[in-house]
């Protein structure tokens, strides 16, 4: 009833449009019909995205809203669908997915869609509404790899342990091979026969996985290789090339080939089609839908800073000043002023600081080192508009009428000023770059780079992301005061010490990243943008060093200010120290801070080049293969958990458990003895306060595990069941004293959550679509439609101010923190990977998009030895090195591209962008560190330098000279 209801109200809404009859009526036939199941949980299984799953609104920048049901079985799934019905359209970058009442020909698809090959015969079409333009799919191409580097990861008792991947099934069920689910054969307990999703069937889950075709729903999923428009309609058209597994086209499920309702949004595919050699005789059936907004509100916010836009009151609210931190424990001895601290002065007190975080005595040397071009070290604190306040805070705002939901909050930095050296062109006032650190790191890592900076002539800042600062054990807390305290930088520590972490387990103590990456995709979303915004607003503090304001800082306050006088003047001098008129800055960032970098650089025009490092577009994609700490515990086990399941305890007693995350970290709680369990018994789960259910059956070790969506707190019961179906135990209470995150349990209390989840099972079709619909909670966050913001369509909210942003995307080989796929897929949005017809490199035959894709680069992963038979013939856990920037002096004798791949081009003013892949070890890394003398190739020191050289020619020169790794280049200044 309530489907045809739907059905009925969307035709309803088709008539009183008035748009007559479709584009096409649907041909006779047999063949698979699109499914339009909006009865479907917890979300419809409808073509997706689509227009139909909006409402109109004349607030919205699109005239639309998402138009979700607002009922969800927990109050942590009616939150987001709140956030999701706000959302003006759909993701630019997630897949785009139609189910079929039968099975598709995979073979036909993918000949049709082989990559390189042109669209002449492609069976779907994706294309911009308004100029016909064909936007490229990934049709099962490799662009988007799903194998992890860790297929055991992913918490006890996994009945998917080993498999390849999160997502698609990888596992024959039918062990006797009668067609059938019998007894003991459903080892996932979905109740499904499951097949392998690859093609040819049961081929190989690795390089056999079909990635474009659900065999489980016979769904297609397709994904754009570039980001579409913001804020733009698209039309998805299923071409009559489009074949069941039975030879026939598929079908419209209505009596024309699209819902009346969307004719008028697809009336321009009259025009369209037959410039692609295609009539509305082809189509077998095509939807609309409208991407959201995703670059509006940070643009918006950015000009609020500066008194214009909706959001103008911000730049009374928050003017460009800052605090400055004293930084001696007895003020009147300060050489120079008690805020700015002679850099050899504090070297003293921070080596024996580095020498124990870093270890490696080179290493610490050579930091220390570098630190001959830093002239004053500086402490500070601004007030930042803060929209994410609390544990689960997100942006609330409102253009029409220009509110904000915010608080202030402090946004620490600490400054580097480089030393003049007037005889090598470097003086003062001296360019500024700022640094973001990665995930649990503070603004004290920007010392690992700004002595190296420097000597290029550029001052570094770095900032305490939010939810971020330094945090120390007790013990290293007592070393690190003690240091400082013993050389008069006491308040040095202090300050460092208070920053933007909070307490998200309720234990009294800070945790670093706090929930910055989390299952609530909207609050990861606006995590990422707060941290654009708190550079923004940076940006704008230190722009006001412009030669003109002045300022005066009372350290004591007795009246008599220590320092006055030109804003930036941090020794007194009467000469500004940073940024001066011409305002000159530069980013750069590791992992987050390389994220952050991504949309940031992006969006503000002061900035004239950034180099994210470690960076990565497509932040789901990130998600369902990162190792980075805190993203399996925050981000997955809550989409997969809270985990019910079975363990022993150190006597080997079995127990029941609930597997939970804890901060950052992941942690088993165990809540019952288990007294009986035998082989082959059923589990049941019951979720008492919605009534949600999941069953698992008891392998041969005695091992289980279930999870249903549930908030922290609901009451839940556990029934065990023998081989005959009969009741055997029930599990609805406590049986020991419980402590968890603040609260207590007693014995005979009801069994609660511990945590609350969605509960999706690995390997699953609710998988699928959960990590589509969090693509689109997380895309106005996401560096990948920001990437064609830096010189390819500049931002149009200030268009007088911006000019073409020079970038430096320094990816990382063999990265699984940030999977280096979703680096490919940032640089490939921002046009420095060529792929499709027309894009072939003369070098290598093929686009560039090919080579890394053919050339394992993509999947990054050591442990499927890719390269053992030719051209290479190593049999090691190895990866290829893509650029060969050590010209073979690294000692890996690494497979390598001949030539070197160094993409790169120039972007305007002589400015350049390129993307270049840091081969750190044979084995993949995340990132690169200090200079680190040990290394036969120096690829850390190579990396700042050349980082170093492009800022300080304000993106107009990149060098990969390997002289940059021996520090002894020519145009290095001394």
């Amino acid at each position: 009833m309530r489907r045809a209801l739907a059905l009925l109200l969307l035709t309803g809404l088709a008539a009183c449009t008035d748009l007559g009859p479709g584009l096409g009526e649907t041909p006779a036939g047999d063949g698979p019909q699109v499914v339009f199941d909006f009865d479907h949980r917890p979300f419809p299984d409808i073509p997706f995205p689509n227009d139909l799953a909006t409402r109109a609104d004349p607030t919205s920048p699109t005239g639309r809203r998402v138009n979700a049901s607002l009922l969800g079985s927990t109050r942590m799934e009616e939150q987001f669908r709140r956030r999701f019905d706000r959302l003006s359209g759909f993701s630019p970058f997630a897949a785009i997915s139609v189910s079929f009442t039968a099975p598709l020909d995979v073979a036909n698809l993918l000949e049709r869609h082989r990559p390189e090959t042109g669209s002449d015969d492609d069976a779907v079409l994706l294309i911009d509404l308004a100029d016909g333009s064909l936007v490229p799919l990934d049709v099962g191409d490799g662009a988007y790899p799903l194998v992890l580097e860790r297929p055991s990861r992913y918490y006890p008792n996994d009945p998917r342990a080993g498999e390849s991947n999160l997502v698609f099934e990888t596992v024959a069920e039918d062990a006797n091979g009668n067609g059938q689910l019998d007894a003991g054969e459903d080892r996932d307990s979905d109740g499904l026969l499951d097949e392998p999703n690859t093609f040819p069937p049961r081929g190989d889950p690795v390089d056999d996985l079909l990635t474009c075709y659900e065999r489980e729903s016979n769904t297609l999923v397709l994904r754009p290789l570039v980001p579409l428009l913001e804020e733009h309609g698209y039309a998805v058209v299923l071409t009559r090339r489009l074949l069941g597994e039975d030879g026939q086209p598929v079908r419209s499920p209505y009596p024309y080939v699209n819902h009346l309702s969307q004719s008028r949004q697809l009336e321009p595919l009259r025009q369209w089609l037959p410039e692609l050699g295609l009539g509305l005789a082809d189509i077998a059936f095509a939807w609309s839908f409208t991407t959201q907004s995703t670059s509006r509100d940070l643009a918006e916010l950015r000009q609020g800073l500066y008194g214009q836009g909706p959001y103008a009151w911000l730049a009374e609210q928050f003017p460009a000043v800052t605090d400055l931190e004293v930084a001696y424990s007895d003020p009147a001895a300060a050489p120079v002023n008690p805020y700015a601290v002679p850099a050899a002065d504090i070297l003293e007190a921070l080596e024996p600081i580095a020498g124990a975080m870093l270890g490696d005595p080179q290493v610490v040397e050579a930091l220390v080192e570098s630190f001959s071009y830093v002239d004053l070290l500086v402490l500070g604190r601004a007030r930042t508009p803060y929209l994410i306040a609390g544990l689960d805070g997100s942006f609330a705002l409102d253009a029409a009428s220009g509110s904000i939901e915010l608080i202030t909050d402090d946004l620490p930095w600490f400054l580097a000023i480089p030393r003049e050296r007037p005889a090598q062109g470097i003086s003062k006032p001296f360019p500024l770059a700022i640094y973001l650190h990665g995930t649990g790191g503070d603004r004290m890592q920007a010392l690992g780079f700004a002595g190296q900076l420097a000597k290029f002539g550029v001052a570094t800042v770095g900032v305490d992301l939010p939810l971020h600062g330094m945090v120390l054990p007790e013990d290293w807390r007592q070393f690190f005061d003690a240091a400082l305290e013993a050389k008069g930088f006491a308040p040095v520590g202090r300050a460092l010490l208070d920053n933007r972490t909070i307490d998200i387990n309720n234990d009294g103590e800070p945790d670093p990243a706090g929930n910055f990456w989390t299952y609530d995709a909207f609050r990861s979303r606006d995590c990422v943008r707060q941290a654009a915004l708190d550079v923004m607003r940076l940006v704008q503090v230190f722009s006001a060093f412009d030669g003109r304001n002045r300022w005066s800082h009372d350290a004591d306050g007795d009246g008599r200010p220590e320092l006055e006088g030109l804003a930036g003047d941090f020794d007194g001098d009467g000469r500004v120290d940073v940024v001066g008129p011409e305002g000159r800055f530069y980013l750069f960032g590791i992992s987050l801070g390389g994220i952050v970098t991504s949309v940031a650089a992006a969006l503000e025009p002061r900035i004239a080049a950034a180099a994210p490092i470690s960076s990565g577009g497509g932040l789901t994609d990130i998600v369902i293969r990162s190792v980075q700490t805190g993203v399996p515990e925050m981000a997955m086990l809550p989409f997969m958990g809270p985990l019910l399941l079975s363990s022993r305890d150190a006597q080997g007693r079995l127990l029941l458990s609930q597997y939970v995350p804890d901060a950052r970290f992941e942690t088993n709680v165990a809540v019952a003895a288990i007294e009986e369990l035998q082989p082959g018994w059923q589990v049941r789960l019951s979720n008492l306060e919605n009534q949600e259910q999941e069953w698992a059956l008891v392998d041969e070790q005695l091992r289980f595990r279930l999870a249903v969506p549930c908030d922290r707190g609901d009451r839940l019961l556990v029934e065990f069941f023998d081989g005959q179906g009969r009741l055997q135990t029930r599990l609805d209470s406590f049986d020991r004293e419980v402590y968890w995150q603040g609260e207590t349990f007693s014995p005979g209390q009801p069994l609660r959550a511990l945590a609350e989840g969605f509960g999706v099972r690995r390997q699953s079709a609710e998988m699928r679509r959960f990590v589509q619909i969090a693509q689109t909670a997380l895309d106005a966050g996401d560096p990948v439609n920001y990437a064609p913001l830096f010189f390819q369509r500049l931002p149009a909210a200030y268009p007088e101010q911006h000019e073409a942003t020079a970038l430096a995307l320094v990816l990382t080989a063999g990265d699984m923190n940030v999977p280096i796929s979703t680096g490919v897929s940032q640089a490939r949005a921002a046009g420095l990977v060529p792929f499709g017809p027309g894009a072939e490199d003369e070098r290598y035959g093929t686009s560039p998009q090919r080579v890394l894709v053919e050339n394992w680069v993509l999947e990054g992963l050591e442990r499927l030895r890719r390269f053992a038979g030719p051209p290479f013939n190593d049999d090691r856990d190895i990866i290829l090195d893509p650029d060969n920037l050590s010209r073979d002096g690294d000692g890996f004798s690494a497979p390598r591209l001949d030539p070197p791949l160094r993409l790169g081009r120039l972007v305007g003013d002589g400015r350049q962008a390129l993307v270049r892949f840091l081969y750190m070890r044979p084995q993949g890394a995340h990132g690169f560190g200090p200079s680190d003398p040990a290394r036969q190739f120096n690829i850390d020191l190579f990396a700042i330098n050349a980082i170093g050289r492009f800022f300080a020619s304000d993106g107009r020169s990149w060098s990969d000279d390997t002289c940059l790794a021996t520090d002894d280049c020519a145009f290095i200044p001394r």
